[in-house]
């Protein structure tokens, strides 16, 4: 029996075979598929919010097509717009269903990819071309320039537009964002960091509002009390709003508490996190807050016991510093002067500490990382006039500590421990130094975006000349080994500069 289906078996086998091997002398007719070569459309285009925009493309058909004409009802036709930064239920946008583009561009400002599609009727065959379309608006990107005037506040821009930037004075009035008049500032910050709260806020001694990012628009649901858990009244007041160190993180400081907001859980600002676990009340903290980069957590300076305390990320109080104490103490019974997160050193904490006893001032440094918090620096600064020194700041790429009395800036030499005259303004008075901390990294390779990180921000004000117009902000380059400061960038003609953002792209 298995001799026979071995014999089936390859018998069917042959057979295969030959017939595989056949030639098919069938005649059959080969129909060439259409094809469309689209041409006229370049890679990029930027239109201005609520403009017309139009674009007539070329196409060349192998059929239908008799010197660039065809019929043009056998085909369809879509312009679809898709914003990749937008949820994924709202990313697709139809222009248009026409062959040529003609609308006006009513999508929300940034940066899409629009797909011009071409679809044979009879065949279903598809042809498509794509380019890339910014939608920009005169607030689109740039400096944001809080100012006092006549102990009023006043927004100020920056605008930046192909390739420069154009100084608008009263930016809110002049977009019509319908915000009131508001008394002292006190800050301004541009927040990225999710779909509902993503605006600038504007803290001043009136209130505390965000307006719409694209815009600029203000509606009473922005102020700041339908971002808070407990009932406050309109005029609630933060000092200021600050990022915090990992996405969609924020911290706000008002009347001596600090708040703490995390988008991805659902936490608003609630309780004030400046109280330690087990220990009774709230303590009084320093207003400066030192959120590190990439990491869970911020460093806070406890004012009533004197000491360095950290808040670690949906925690809703803080923990006392028990690391590393080979140069100083975490408890160093100082006041605090001023303290920042900078990135140099791979993230490190600068603070000025000040003895109220003998009035010296010294600078304190650590590290901070997820691991560990090490101490790298500790001693007294014996620059000219550091007692009188109003405004710090310091070079996220070198280190250096900047800061300013009167009209004089000075960058203190910690390994020479004396200060160097950088600038000297005259009768000006320095009223902001500052690094501004970017949150996409393209602002420090200046090559799709100004090249703006790492540059000193001194903004100055003329006493003598007409209030509002007596502002000055410039933007210097920082040299290594104690070099002069290169000018950059110089505006004029701004309010009394209280607070720097940037509306980013």
């Amino acid at each position: 029996m298995r001799i026979y289906i071995l014999y089936f078996l390859i018998a069917t086998g042959l057979l295969t075979f030959v017939t595989g091997c056949y030639k098919d002398k069938g005649n059959y007719n080969y129909v060439p598929v259409n094809t469309v070569t689209i041409s006229g459309i370049d890679s990029s285009y930027t239109v201005d919010y609520g403009q017309p925009f139009t674009l007539t493309p070329t196409l060349l058909l192998s059929k239908d097509s008799v010197n660039n004409t065809y019929d043009s009802t056998k085909y369809s036709y879509e312009w679809i717009a898709i914003n990749p930064g937008a949820l994924k239920a709202s990313q697709k946008t139809l222009l248009a269903t026409t062959r040529d583009l003609n609308t006006k561009i009513t999508l929300a400002p940034t940066r899409y990819t629009v797909y011009y599609r071409i679809t044979e009727k009879s065949t279903g065959i598809q042809w498509q071309q794509t380019f890339y379309l910014v939608v920009s608006t005169t607030v689109y990107e740039g400096w944001l320039i809080l100012c006092n005037v006549n102990d009023s506040s006043r927004l100020d821009m920056l605008s930046y537009k192909d390739g420069k930037y154009r100084t608008i004075v009263n930016v809110l009035d002049t977009v019509g964002s319908g915000l009131p008049p508001q008394g002292k500032p006190y800050s301004v910050t541009y927040s990225p960091y999710s779909p509902t709260t993503t605006g600038i806020y504007i803290c001043t001694q009136t209130g505390t509002n965000r307006v719409d990012q694209n815009y600029f628009k203000w509606s009473s649901n922005l102020n700041i009390k339908y971002e808070m858990l407990s009932t406050v009244p309109d005029n609630f007041t933060a000092d200021f709003i600050s990022l915090g160190s990992t996405s969609q993180t924020q911290y706000m400081l008002a009347n001596k508490n600090f708040y703490y907001y995390y988008y991805s859980f659902n936490i608003y600002f609630g309780l004030p996190i400046n109280q330690i676990s087990g220990e009774n009340g709230t303590f009084t903290p320093a207003p400066f807050i030192a959120p590190g980069q990439n990491i869970n957590g911020a460093i806070l300076y406890d004012q009533d016991h004197q000491r360095f305390v950290k808040h670690v990320v949906s925690s809703t109080s803080c923990i006392p510093i028990t690391a590393d104490s080979s140069l100083f103490s975490f408890t160093p019974r100082k006041s605090m002067r001023y303290m920042t997160f900078t990135p140099y050193g791979g993230g490190e904490v600068f603070s000025v500490l000040k003895d109220d006893q003998t009035g010296k001032s010294y600078l304190a440094r650590f590290t901070f990382t997820d691991k560990s918090l090490q101490q790298t620096y500790y001693a007294e600064v014996t620059g000219t006039d550091f007692d009188k020194a109003e405004q710090f700041a310091v070079s996220p790429n070198l280190g250096y500590l900047f800061y300013s009395v009167g009209g004089k800036v000075y960058e203190y030499d910690m390994g020479l421990q004396q200060s160097i005259l950088m600038l000297d303004k005259g009768g000006d008075q320095v009223s902001l130094l500052k690094f501004h901390r970017f949150v996409s990294s393209k602002y420090s390779l200046g090559t799709t975006a100004p090249l703006l990180a790492n540059k000193l921000i001194v903004g100055s004000y003329s006493k003598t000349k007409p209030e509002g117009s007596n502002g000055t902000m410039e933007l210097y380059a920082v040299p290594q080994v104690n070099g002069a400061l290169q000018l950059y960038e110089s505006y004029t003609g701004l309010g009394k500069i209280v607070s720097v953002g940037y509306r980013e792209r």
